[in-house]
């Protein structure tokens, strides 16, 4: 009875979890719209489009530092394939994301801490669902929004929570063999695909060597330390091969690792926004206090499992509790001591360490349980109390109808901005026009005129980033005339005016005086010699 009460409130909390994600989505706001569809987290989209619908190569591309090969690119191009539609290819993938990591999460534990019932894995969507209720609630967007991300390091942590998982279960199974292969495969790919995986697993695999002690561990710890850390290695060569390459570049990583003169600035910024989070109150401060209270027990555990001769917990527990503690606390230091840790978004490169941390107290409960039997009902009436509490929350924040209706809305969204633009179109014969970054590839993807806008720097100049040469420079027509043509200039933050004058003169046209500016100008192609707009 108590197994099977355990497994109706698991399945619940992810009913739940889903109802709410459909909520979070039918609940958006400009703010997260402009967060969820803003140009890098378009570059899934724009490879999609470019590769199998317009049919280019990867040729002239440039792509992300990290490229996002796997698992992301299987992923969304058959998600966009499926739906024929960004937007719900986006949201989708949004999906993958979110029960990716936290049923990968749960598998991790249900491997781990042997006799763990679904009864406290039930509490791990309880705790994922702070993040939703985050936005709900709160309105913030920024830590409850990036899980839903595909650009932002999530393929690469599922590919190593995936990789932990693999781990334990070679350490937990006796002739799982095929297991070290795949992951040098996994490594290999994962690494490729970005090179956080060194920090996401590669390194919190190799803090198990700490139990070095156990002579039962050795011969698998060598096995998997060695084929995870080469093919993380043939991983980077393999990049390296790539960058070397002319047929497709990379963005430069801004800064260097391990930046000391930074790191003191660094690091008093994230504890300074860190600290302005918890003081905000809300689901902000529940998931930031409730994962370092989870990292403080278990940094006390994993030193008292390391330099302990007695055996408080079985020897897989052990494992599993070492490699989720590291990867915790490398990953939120990575950015800090490479001092980089200088704005409010770089949180994006650690948050990954709160979905473990945050989660890490269905441990705790259970092994309280097991100390003490009369917490089992304890915990038991909480989770049936947190279970009808959302129950109820949710239902009286939105009907299933309402709730349907609005997020079907979301799936249709249409910028207001890209709708003046759509509605000049046909006036002023706009064809393919430049921006900015920011602009530009919004209006392509949102235009329901299939007006076509590519970013360009302050100066007009060609700025290729995530984007392929062809789009500004492509082979003349039969006639002889530059491909392709552009006629309009969406004017952002970031255009220069001046460059605009001096390109153009006074042929210039504003077709739309609000924000941002719209101007029509003479025919345009891109000069192969200057990499800037030439009369026609």
């Amino acid at each position: 009875m108590k197994i099977i009460t355990g497994k109706v409130l698991f399945i619940f909390s992810l009913i739940i979890n889903l109802y709410l994600i459909i909520l979070f989505f039918g609940n958006s706001k400009d703010g997260f719209h402009e967060f969820f569809f803003n140009s890098d987290c378009l570059y899934l989209s724009s490879l999609y489009r470019d590769l199998i619908v317009d049919h280019n190569s990867l040729n002239g591309w440039s792509l992300n530092p990290s490229p996002n090969f796997f698992p992301e690119w299987p992923v969304y191009f058959l998600f966009n394939y499926l739906s024929g539609d960004f937007r719900i290819a986006s949201f989708l993938y949004a999906l993958f994301n979110f029960f990716g990591i936290s049923l990968l999460i749960t598998l991790i534990y249900k491997t781990a801490f042997q006799g763990i019932s679904w009864l406290y894995l039930a509490y791990v969507n309880f705790a994922m669902s702070t993040f939703l209720l985050l936005y709900i609630v709160d309105g913030e967007y920024i830590l409850s929004g990036l899980i839903f991300l595909s650009a932002f390091h999530n393929g690469v942590l599922i590919s190593s929570l995936l990789g932990m998982w693999l781990f334990l279960v070679y350490l937990k199974k006796e002739k799982k063999y095929w297991i070290p292969g795949i992951l040098f495969i996994l490594s290999f790919f994962a690494t490729l695909s970005d090179r956080l995986f060194l920090v996401f697993f590669t390194l919190p695999l190799l803090s198990t060597l700490v139990l070095w002690k156990e002579r039962s561990l050795r011969p698998k710890l060598i096995l998997t330390t060695c084929w995870t850390v080469a093919g993380t290695i043939a991983g980077f060569v393999a990049f390296s091969m790539f960058e070397r390459s002319s047929a497709v570049s990379f963005l430069e990583v801004s800064g260097r690792m391990f930046n000391f003169e930074k790191i003191p600035a660094s690091f008093e910024f994230f504890t300074g926004q860190m600290q302005g989070y918890i003081l905000s109150g809300g689901f902000r401060a529940l998931i930031l206090l409730g994962s370092a209270a989870s990292l403080i027990v278990a940094i006390v555990l994993s030193i008292r499992f390391i330099f302990s001769r007695k055996s408080v917990l079985p020897l897989q527990a052990k494992i599993g509790m070492i490699l989720l503690t590291s990867f915790i606390v490398i990953v939120i230091l990575n950015p800090i001591i490479n001092g980089t840790y200088m704005a409010i978004t770089i949180i994006r490169y650690n948050i990954h360490a709160l979905f473990i941390a945050v989660t890490l107290s269905s441990v705790f409960f259970f092994y309280l349980s097991e100390k003490w039997k009369s917490f089992r009902a304890v915990f038991l009436i909480i989770a049936l109390l947190i279970s009808l509490s959302q129950l109820v929350f949710a239902l009286s924040y939105k009907l299933p109808k309402k709730a349907a209706n609005d997020f079907s809305k979301e799936l249709d969204y249409y910028p207001e901005k890209i709708a003046i633009i759509d509605s000049l179109a046909g006036v002023y014969n706009l064809r393919n026009g430049i921006s900015d970054y920011w602009h530009a590839k919004q209006t392509t993807f949102f235009s329901k005129n299939n007006l076509i806008v590519r970013h360009v720097y302050q100066n007009l100049g060609i700025y290729n980033h995530v984007s392929n040469k062809k789009w500004y420079i492509s082979e003349p027509d039969s006639n002889g005339v530059p491909s392709p043509l552009f006629n309009f200039i969406i004017v952002g933050k970031s255009i220069d005016s001046s460059a605009i004058r001096q390109h153009f003169g006074n042929d210039i046209d504003t077709i739309y005086p609000g924000y941002p500016v719209i101007l029509k100008v003479p025919d345009f192609y891109f000069s192969r010699d200057t990499k800037k707009p030439a009369i026609k």
